[in-house]
């Protein structure tokens, strides 16, 4: 590993010991990722019919306002699937939440046994949580509609997207918040893709 910056002395470096992600192309680990990317393989699909309906939307002038000229994207599978009792959430909590709330929680459970990290065991440690979040438009618009259906086993469960406005701020302390007795200074930050990158410097320096 190179710790030699461009200017000035060496630095400590930082490394990654775990990861975890829901990418398009139904890719949920970085081995199935990478083989993924080596293989050549493709991401974008037809607009599922469980998302929203399509033919509503999408319009061939490009100009047209509210409308989607292209009916295929990148959709990562299964958005609906989550296991609130596990995260100690009540039910009727996890179905008004903004998606991206359930995919961190998630997320941040799968790093950590990615990383082969016991989360009780980071209570009292000098633990940092760096998060952003951007708009959840399946939400804001109400775009993203699927009957409620029954629990596919072992206390999963699928849930309905409810219309709103969501609170992204509050996600840091969703994660925070499911290892009780773990207290970690938290960032949340509404942002966009560019200042996440630059946002990046100013976290690393704080983990040195």
């Amino acid at each position: 590993m190179d710790t030699q910056p461009a200017r000035g002395g060496p630095v400590d470096p930082v490394a990654i010991i775990g990861m975890a992600f829901r990418l398009p192309g139904d890719n949920d680990t970085p081995s199935g990722f990478w083989d993924f990317i080596r293989r050549g393989r493709v991401a974008i699909r037809d607009t599922p019919s469980d998302r929203f309906d399509i033919e509503a939307w999408h319009s061939p002038d490009p100009d047209r306002s509210g409308t989607t000229y292209s009916r295929r994207a990148g959709y990562v599978g299964d958005p609906y699937g989550f296991d609130p009792e596990f995260f100690r959430i009540s039910l009727a909590e996890a179905l008004e939440m903004d998606p991206q709330q359930r995919w961190m929680l998630q997320l941040c459970w799968s790093a950590l046994e990615h990383a082969g990290i016991v989360p009780s065991s980071l209570r009292g440690q000098r633990v940092g949580l760096f998060l952003t979040a951007g708009e959840s438009e399946p939400v804001k618009y109400g775009v993203m509609k699927r009957p409620a259906a029954a629990g596919r086993g072992s206390g999963d469960r699928e849930f309905d997207i409810v219309p709103g406005e969501p609170d992204r701020s509050i996600i840091v302390y969703r994660v925070e918040s499911t290892e009780p007795g773990v207290m970690m200074p938290e960032l949340g930050r509404h942002i966009g893709d560019p200042e996440a990158v630059a946002l990046l410097g100013e976290w690393i320096a704080s983990l040195h």
